[in-house]
């Protein structure tokens, strides 16, 4: 017998899990950006199209996002069709990559942790038997963006004001934490993974605590 999850009313939409809803109060809490399930897309090639349906897109990161609350609901064939830079979902990040961030449970807060981002790379003349058409997974970590950038900040930090303040509108950046292209069938994808190697952002980690510590009962306002 499957097991159906709730429907979650926050923030004007009715989201299908209430992790989708926690994940949507951890953005909010950093400021980022969100759509929810904006658009469902056929993806993959001409005689294999298969529907997916986006979870979240964060316009100002760039990236698309999938929330699997069981590791082995996750379908990396599918991810791997919809970061394809020809026959995948586009919408494509700063460097034209077409990403999708895999977010499962709210880890707890107290460290550092990483999650991972699905991509391929979006310039390659080789169709198959390359690493260049291969999926890539990358470890990322939430870096939080000050909601204000000063123009005294930004010339600190050698920004032009415009960007400073395009900057700060983002709410948070993603940290990229290293690349491979062997993860192995088995990983769970879904999990986050404490790391040493960040430091604990402060921002980043009142996001989980708000995220895990919502309440969405009786019209309660987490």
């Amino acid at each position: 017998m499957t097991l159906q999850a709730i429907e979650t009313q926050y923030s004007g939409c009715r989201f299908r899990s209430r992790l989708e809803a926690r994940w949507a109060v951890f953005f909010d809490t950093l400021g980022i950006p969100w759509e929810y399930e904006p658009q469902g897309y056929l993806i993959g090639p001409e005689d294999n199209r298969r529907p997916y349906l986006p979870d979240f897109y964060l316009p100002g990161i760039g990236t698309w996002v999938e929330v699997k609350g069981d590791p082995m609901g996750l379908d990396r064939n599918l991810m791997a069709a919809a970061v394809d830079p020809k026959t995948g979902l586009g919408r494509c990040n700063p460097f034209y990559e077409t990403t999708i961030l895999i977010l499962g449970q709210i880890p707890k807060p107290g460290v550092a942790y990483t999650h991972w981002l699905v991509s391929r790379l979006p310039f390659s003349n080789c169709d198959r038997y390359c690493g260049c058409v291969d999926v890539q997974y990358t470890r990322v970590a939430f870096l939080a963006m000050p909601r204000v950038i000063t123009p005294e900040m930004a010339d600190a930090a050698m920004l032009d004001h415009k960007r400073a303040k395009d900057l700060a509108g983002l709410g948070a950046l993603l940290h990229q934490s290293g690349r491979s292209l062997l993860t192995p069938d088995t990983a769970d994808l879904t999990k986050a993974e404490p790391t040493g190697l960040l430091p604990l952002d402060p921002g980043v980690d009142e996001a989980y605590r708000a995220a895990r510590s919502a309440r969405f009962e009786h019209g309660e306002t987490p």
